[in-house]
């Protein structure tokens, strides 16, 4: 399980967006990060579309790495975030106007669900 979050153009200097998440085993703790996002993004519910797909290629790295360690997770890793918008764009199938700008390889995240290796959820701040 992994919960994320994004401070939208934060940084009072160069207004790039800080990212958080944390992903759990059970109770525990297991990894966790907090860093400035690399690129700009225009609006709250893009930022954490992009973020969410970092941290998705962060899940399935870990679900692989498990699995060596003869601990396989078979379900799909529930993602929390506090941003409908952000996963509507996420579970659409159908690209439209408002995500055709959005590189080619953050949409990765809409083949990641489809093939149920991930599951985002909402969840209120």
């Amino acid at each position: 399980m992994s919960y994320i979050d994004n401070d939208w153009a934060g940084d009072i200097d160069d207004r790039k967006s800080t990212i958080c998440f944390v992903f759990y085993m059970g109770d525990t703790t297991f990894t966790f990060s907090l860093k400035k996002q690399l690129i700009f993004t225009l609006s709250t519910y893009k930022a954490e579309y992009v973020v969410t797909i970092t941290r998705v290629c962060h899940s399935i790295w870990l679900k692989r790495w498990l699995k060596e360690l003869q601990m396989a997770w078979e379900k799909p890793i529930k993602i929390y975030m506090d941003n409908s918008s952000a996963i509507t764009l996420a579970k659409n199938l159908v690209f439209h106007d408002k995500s055709k700008h959005i590189n080619t390889r953050f949409h990765y995240l809409r083949d990641c669900i489809t093939n149920k290796e991930v599951e985002v959820k909402y969840v209120k701040t």
